[in-house]
């Protein structure tokens, strides 16, 4: 049975609320629950679970913010069915105006840039992110060595690291014959990766950029992801007619440390369902997460020894995957060694740990150039553990063949942190 079309009401008036967030984000300033969490507003509530944002906003006071704007007002007006919505409307909204931050965030960004910040992170992460793209690359070639021809999407090319590890790890022949699209919503300099490319042996001509935000690419292909902040739908007819063409052509598509951009990956999946050919490969890397949503995070007793799920290697339990995760903002920020101590410590003795709190009691340890930059991405990311982003895939269509943390081990470490999932379109 078709689901009911939604009224065009609740799209004006969805629309109107999210233009309105967007516009003025202090408004939900007055809302945040009280501590106020650590990640600060810096994305604007843009990336983060549905359980975050309920953990954090009082939606009843948004709404009271929200229902004294004359605009949102005169929309409401003798319109019941419309008030009735109102609380979903409201929540929806919070969630889109992630869309235009995220492509206000990457947007402005060079590869360059992008290149030095994975580097830094490489630094501070003992190179895992090198170390991720080179083991997912050879894992993908795996899938595709009996494709002679490979046709290939990256998502978020970023500066070009999962792709080229991908490239490098083909044969002579496939490389030859290959095609790929890079897809990212930043629009300076996705051509330093084609020409990087075309130096590891595909024709320069072979290599597609499409400079797209993430509304596009899910709108473009069907997944009728809407943007709230104007009329009309972001569509652009050039960019249609590009993923038009490309529909069910790709042998695999691929993504590295992106899907945390993303608060709802259901218009990515279908997305990328839309994308591949029958029995085509989905292969996504990502920094993982456990609880990000929550203030106080329970690791006592058998949850915090129990193990996340995964279908090969070695399985990281959920208290060193937390651990991990916080020790390495904690090293991001420069925090002395005997507060990364502390931190295992209480993780590991406490019956709920509130990584604020332990924030503000170490905060004055910190070098003075870094006390400002304790706003955590807790909520700013949609960190995620791999059984969460395969069981969104496995409701869109698709077969989980692997998730798999390559380089975990017990106690702290980053390769608590990484996980690969590989899936095929059934």
């Amino acid at each position: 049975m078709p689901k009911p079309r939604i009224p065009s009401r609740v799209k004006t008036v969805r629309k109107a609320i999210a233009r309105a967030i967007h516009e003025r984000p202090e408004l939900v300033h007055p809302t945040l629950r009280e501590p106020q969490p650590a990640y600060g507003l810096r994305h604007r509530l843009d990336k983060g679970h549905q359980k975050a944002k309920k953990a954090f906003i009082d939606f009843k006071k948004l709404r009271t913010q929200i229902l004294r704007l004359k605009p949102i007002q005169t929309l409401l007006k003798n319109d019941l069915n419309v008030r009735k919505r109102l609380n979903r409307i409201l929540r929806e909204a919070v969630s889109e105006t992630g869309f235009r931050a995220t492509e206000e965030l990457w947007g402005v960004r060079t590869a360059a840039a992008i290149k030095g910040g994975t580097r830094s992170i490489s630094v501070r992460a003992k190179g895992m992110p090198t170390q991720m793209n080179e083991h997912a690359g050879k894992k993908v070639a795996q899938e595709l060595r009996s494709v002679r021809n490979p046709n290939i999407v990256d998502i978020g090319t970023g500066g070009g690291e999962t792709i080229l590890e991908l490239a490098k790890a083909l044969s002579p022949e496939q490389r030859r014959n290959a095609r790929i699209t890079l897809v990212d919503v930043m629009t300076s300099d996705l051509t330093r990766t084609k020409l990087e490319l075309s130096r590891l042996g595909i024709p320069f001509g072979n290599v597609r950029i499409l400079p797209v935000s993430f509304v596009q690419l899910a709108e473009s292909i069907g997944a009728k992801a809407r943007s709230p902040f104007t009329g009309k739908t972001t569509r652009d007819s050039g960019t249609e007619r590009e993923f038009k063409t490309m529909m069910g052509s790709a042998d695999a598509v691929v993504s590295g440390a992106t899907f945390n951009n993303f608060n709802n990956l259901q218009p990515i999946a279908k997305a990328v369902k839309s994308l591949l050919k029958p029995g085509g490969t989905m292969a996504v890397w990502d920094w993982a997460g456990v609880d990000t949503y929550a203030k106080k995070v329970s690791v006592v007793n058998a949850r915090g020894e129990k193990k996340v799920r995964t279908t090969h290697g070695t399985q990281p339990t959920y208290r060193d995957s937390l651990k991990s995760f916080l020790d390495f903002w904690l090293k991001s920020w420069e925090f002395p060694e005997q507060v990364r101590t502390q931190l295992e410590h209480e993780i590991n003795t406490a019956k709920r740990f509130d990584f604020e709190e332990f924030l503000h009691r170490h905060v004055n340890l910190l070098p003075e150039n870094q006390r400002g930059n304790t706003k955590v991405a807790r909520m700013n990311r949609a960190y995620r553990l791999p059984e969460d982003i395969a069981q969104d895939f496995q409701r869109t269509g698709f077969r989980i063949t692997r998730t798999e943390y390559p380089f975990a081990s017990t106690g702290v470490n980053v390769g608590n942190l990484t996980y690969l999932m590989l899936a095929k379109k059934k």
